[in-house]
């Protein structure tokens, strides 16, 4: 199985005070910086879904269009732009361990990113979700429906960061200038 990643740009981004998938990162926005990277690694990239459920629904509604659009994708590797310090390293364990359980992974105490297989229960679970007014919003309630596995034994705890404002994003930037 192959997965495919998932940039989730569809954020309000309120305390970035932008959009963040617009950030700059030299020449080029933070959402082009991260679907280069991914690509020159090897995986195919999905991106600038426009969210079948309008409104902000989170992440959740990112991944049920990427599953409504592209039923025929083994899995999803979830990343959110603002995940910039997210090594290829990270991603890929995450991506062997899913695989080989064929099942929901991500890392403790961090939703995203996950490693989710595309399947019909997915995409089943996350239509009836977002259709309910009332309905399930977040992945740690998508992870326990599916009974994913939360990884706790990793080198990546520090790189699991989400960078949501503009003093986040400068420490970002003047760190890698400094590379």
């Amino acid at each position: 199985m192959v997965a495919t990643v998932l940039l989730l740009s569809g954020g309000a981004s309120t305390r970035m005070g932008c959009d963040k998938a617009s950030l700059q990162l030299g020449d080029q926005s933070l959402l082009q910086w991260q679907e280069q990277r991914f690509r020159r690694a090897g995986y195919s990239v999905v991106s600038r879904l426009v969210d079948i459920f309008k409104g902000y629904n989170g992440p959740l509604a990112g991944l049920h269009s990427a599953c409504h659009h592209f039923p025929d994708i083994e899995a999803w590797l979830v990343v959110p732009v603002d995940m910039p310090l997210l090594s290829l390293e990270a991603i890929e364990h995450l991506s062997v361990i899913g695989e080989q359980a064929k099942n929901a992974v991500c890392y403790a105490g961090c939703p995203l990113p996950i490693y989710i297989p595309n399947t019909r229960l997915l995409a089943q679970t996350l239509t009836n979700w977002l259709q309910d007014a009332d309905g399930r919003r977040s992945v740690y309630a998508l992870m326990e429906a599916l009974q994913g596995e939360w990884l706790s034994d990793h080198v990546f705890h520090q790189q699991l960061v989400n960078l949501n404002t503009p003093i986040q994003w400068q420490q970002f930037i003047e760190g890698a200038e400094k590379v």
